[in-house]
């Protein structure tokens, strides 16, 4: 049994009475109301992280833009051995950041990381290709 504050006159009215005794005002169903909402608040908020939850598992990585990551990164150690390979993490990257939908997907910044560094190395390799010697 605790004592709890009367909705009317403010003054300690146990849990357990119908109606307070100094008032005549009804004490069980305010308390069945505070129950009540206790309940439905923590109900909604399992239930919105629950669906937060399921949300983020839910996506998927965008195909193209992994590949144009990859291939951006491999150009970092092979862009002066193999040509195209930054010309094919331009193209990857590209294809995957117009077709990338947020909704369904994550790790746009994979697709944002390719498209800078094949447009780098194809940078550099035509810089080197031009006769400016000293860059890589």
């Amino acid at each position: 049994m605790s004592l709890i504050p009367c909705k009317e006159c403010g003054k300690d009215v146990s849990d357990l009475a119908d109606s307070c005794p100094h008032c005549g005002c009804p004490v069980s169903h305010t308390l069945k109301d505070r129950e009540e909402k206790k309940v439905i608040a923590s109900y909604a908020d399992e239930k919105k992280n629950q669906d937060n939850s399921q949300k983020k598992e839910g996506l998927k990585g965008n195909t193209y833009c992994v590949a144009g990551f990859i291939l951006g990164l491999i150009s970092i150690f092979f862009g002066g051995l193999l040509v195209l390979l930054p010309v094919f993490a331009v193209i990857f990257s590209a294809m995957g950041l117009k077709t990338f939908d947020e909704t369904k997907e994550k790790n746009k910044w994979q697709g944002i990381v390719g498209l800078g560094l094949g447009i780098g190395f194809v940078v550099i390799q035509l810089l080197n290709w031009r006769g400016f010697p000293g860059i890589f």
